[in-house]
């Protein structure tokens, strides 16, 4: 799941008291506005470029049941969303994310690593994370215990009656 920094003083926000104007509605329904928006874009438009997306598909994102143009209209004028070249950008997107962006791109290169290790080892059979992951001994006296008494009801040795 995704995160976003949303400030408090978003409510005393020039542009959000435009927002709310061009709208027609209450600064905290704008701020709710933005929460959504800005939550929807760290999942599905990650470098806050909207111009792959319908305005009716922002407008589902954030609830809004008025025509589409107008929030995006709104959203423009009141400067949360820019059109720069052709495209449509949520204003200030890294502010708004922090470092989401770079710390999903440690993440990636983190995995990618990690199965990259857990191929070699699975190759070279040897034991994965062996220097990483601590077994405590108990876990592994249960691990086989338990596996030991269903190896022997499978064989017959032990009725299977006994075990609730």
């Amino acid at each position: 799941m995704a995160w976003v920094k949303f400030h408090y003083d978003v409510l005393q926000n020039r542009k959000t008291n435009k927002l709310a104007a061009e709208l027609k509605l209450h600064p905290y329904a704008a701020a709710g506005i933005l929460a959504s928006l800005w939550g929807w874009a760290a999942e599905y438009a990650l470098d806050g470029d909207l111009t792959d997306y319908k305005p009716s598909s922002i407008a589902r994102a954030v609830a809004w049941n008025k025509p589409p143009r107008l929030l995006m209209d709104a959203l423009i004028a009141s400067g949360y969303i820019d059109v720069r070249d052709g495209r449509i950008y949520i204003h200030d997107w890294d502010e708004h994310t922090g470092k989401l962006q770079e710390q999903r791109k440690m993440t990636r290169e983190r995995v990618a690593k990690h199965r990259e290790k857990v191929k070699c080892n699975a190759l070279h059979n040897a034991p994965i994370n062996n220097e990483v992951t601590r077994h405590r001994r108990s876990d592994h006296n249960s691990y086989t215990i338990i596996h030991k008494i269903i190896q022997r009801i499978s064989q017959g040795i032990i009725s299977s009656y006994l075990i609730p």
